[in-house]
């Protein structure tokens, strides 16, 4: 049904985009501070390290905004799968509809 239903297409789409641009964010984010860790104890002092102290603090906040974000895509998707099973009935019944009708068809008279 997802597939046959056009308005559900672009935004399973969408959906899945932002996913992975997140995803893409938070690995660059993650080697960001892995890399400035590496400096730091190369130089042997981390407390001093003043790059890595806010890219830390950065991470406070953009790990939040990408929790919410990923919540957020988890609440559309759930939506999006209740759309595509509410449009599933109908589809199933319209099957069932037209079996029973083909048989009734190929079916002999009793007369």
């Amino acid at each position: 049904v997802r597939k046959t239903h056009p308005t559900l297409q672009p935004l399973w789409r969408k959906l899945e985009t932002s996913l992975s641009l997140d995803r893409a964010q938070l690995q660059e984010h993650k080697d960001k501070v892995v890399r400035q860790l590496i400096e730091a104890s190369d130089q042997g002092a981390f407390l001093d390290n003043e790059p890595l102290a806010e890219t830390l603090q950065q991470s406070k906040f953009f790990l939040a905004v990408l929790m919410r974000r990923r919540a957020d895509a988890e609440k559309e998707a759930d939506t999006l799968r209740e759309t595509v099973e509410n449009l599933r009935i109908p589809a199933r019944r319209g099957a069932l509809v037209l079996h029973a009708a083909a048989a009734m068809r190929r079916a002999e008279p009793a007369c």
